[in-house]
């Protein structure tokens, strides 16, 4: 477990296992109300039923903004993993969609039973990130796709790029 604070308040974050996948690629397709349940059943997965129906309550009496559930997924998965949850529902997405496939290469690669194997949910998209980026042709490709899916926020320009390679070959001059 892991502390996250968040309005005030320390949550104790439990990783995910590899089948919350599911539940994070649901939220690629579903909006407004058809997003609450698989946005519960993550946070149920990350904070216990204790937690969550302290937020709720949160959410009931004023405590926590109407949308404290998608907020603390949010940053719970950000803080768990280091990726955005953009990033982390178009991975699940592509793990869901994708699984004969994924499954496949896990069990060539010796890991014989992937969703009991494998540790964490970020474990599984570090697998599928891994094997999207060894399908791009070039640099090109693989640019875009890091655009796509982590997006502009995570400070991914050119200018940034540049700048950031000056001052690294700065530092050895």
């Amino acid at each position: 477990m892991t502390g996250l604070v968040w309005h005030g308040r320390t949550w104790d974050l439990s990783v995910p296992g590899p089948t919350a996948a599911r539940h994070l690629a649901a939220l690629s397709t579903r909006r407004g109300m058809e997003a609450t349940a698989p946005m519960l059943s993550t946070l149920h997965l990350m904070l216990g039923q204790a937690q969550l129906e302290a937020l709720e309550d949160g959410v009931a009496d004023g405590r926590y903004p109407p949308d404290a559930f998608s907020e603390l997924l949010s940053a719970g998965v950000e803080h768990l993993s280091g990726r955005p949850l953009r990033a982390v529902v178009a991975l699940s997405g592509s793990a869901v969609s994708q699984w004969s496939i994924i499954r496949g290469r896990l069990v060539r690669d010796g890991i014989a039973d992937p969703l009991r194997e494998l540790p964490t949910l970020w474990a599984l998209l570090d697998a599928v990130e891994w094997m999207i980026l060894e399908s791009k042709k070039d640099e090109k490709e693989t640019d875009a796709y890091w655009r796509s899916v982590y997006g502009p926020e995570r400070g991914w320009s050119d200018d940034d790029e540049t700048a950031s390679a000056d001052a690294f070959m700065d530092a050895f001059s």
